[in-house]
């Protein structure tokens, strides 16, 4: 990890907060109203809710390709506005959900290292943060492809390199599971869980709630350009209203624990599941035998 783009093994992860923040669209479509949120540092944050309700807008406010109607967006102690741009680019990787939105240079090396450029670094230090984060989402020997001859999912690594060679402290993405096979997918998330957990913060617009609670810490839930619910996932999953109200639904383990359980302890995961059912029939809350064997049919088993 010496050879990163942070230059040792943890990272600072920046804080993010949002203060009375709205957005009106010309036209007069209103897209976030009133949000007050905090993201701390260090954070693995999900921003969840219907099509429509305000994430992506979020997002682009938090990066700056957006500006607030209303109130402000800072990242740590800067304000993102016109005259920050620069300052925030620097703080704050933004992947896009389309990664054809993202990649225009000629080659897969020229794309990665377009970002250290412009930080202004020299050729060595450029070259070392292409060659990491070139290793280090897996696309090292696509560095001479042309980007036109690339699949889907290698494109999605290599915007995901060219933001990380940045060295950002905080990593925004927008629905980056989005179209990715199931490798692919796990391959992602545990590269991001991997960089949280040195400290980068990360905020990750998606829909997928059976994904979330393998990595994310808090979730934020939008509904109509208003938060919903915020907090910690078991807070925010453990009263499912908040999720049918922005048009989502429960994980499914959470889903078969309610029905076969019927029990207000709510696990979200299968690794949560497996230790909440052991200690139910340790305690003699939940006989496991009926549920085991099949039933009987016409008095024969």
């Amino acid at each position: 990890m010496m050879n990163s783009p942070w230059g040792g093994s943890s990272i600072d992860g920046s804080t993010v907060t949002f203060a009375h923040t709205g957005f009106v669209y010309p036209g007069g479509v209103r897209a976030l109203d009133g949000v007050d949120i905090t993201i701390r540092s260090g954070d693995f944050t999900a921003v969840m809710g219907a099509n429509g309700g305000g994430k992506s807008t979020m997002l682009k406010l938090l990066v700056g390709l957006l500006h607030p109607s209303e109130g402000r967006v800072s990242v740590d102690d800067v304000e993102v506005g016109h005259d920050t741009f620069n300052q925030v680019a620097a703080m704050v990787g933004y992947l896009f959900q389309d990664p054809n939105d993202q990649l225009f240079c000629p080659t897969v090396a020229a794309d990665i290292a377009y970002g250290p450029e412009n930080l202004g670094l020299g050729g060595a230090e450029v070259e070392r943060r292409v060659e990491w984060s070139a290793k280090t989402c897996g696309v090292f020997e696509l560095l001479d492809r042309p980007i036109h001859a690339l699949s889907y999912g290698q494109k999605k690594r290599v915007a995901l390199a060219g933001v990380l060679a940045m060295g950002p402290r905080a990593l925004v993405l927008d629905e980056p599971s989005s179209s990715l096979d199931p490798m692919a997918e796990a391959a992602l998330m545990r590269l991001l869980k991997g960089l949280n957990e040195r400290g980068l913060t990360v905020i990750m617009a998606t829909h997928d709630v059976d994904l979330i609670p393998l990595y994310a810490h808090r979730i934020i839930l939008l509904r109509g350009g208003h938060v919903a619910a915020e907090g910690p996932l078991a807070e925010v999953f453990a009263e499912g209203t908040h999720l049918e109200g922005c048009d989502l639904r429960l994980p499914r383990i959470a889903y078969l624990f309610d029905i076969f359980c019927d029990e207000s302890t709510r696990p979200l995961t299968v690794g949560q599941a497996r230790k909440e059912l052991v200690r139910m029939v340790e305690q003699g809350r939940l006989d496991l035998v009926p549920i085991l064997l099949p039933k009987e049919r016409g008095g024969a088993a």
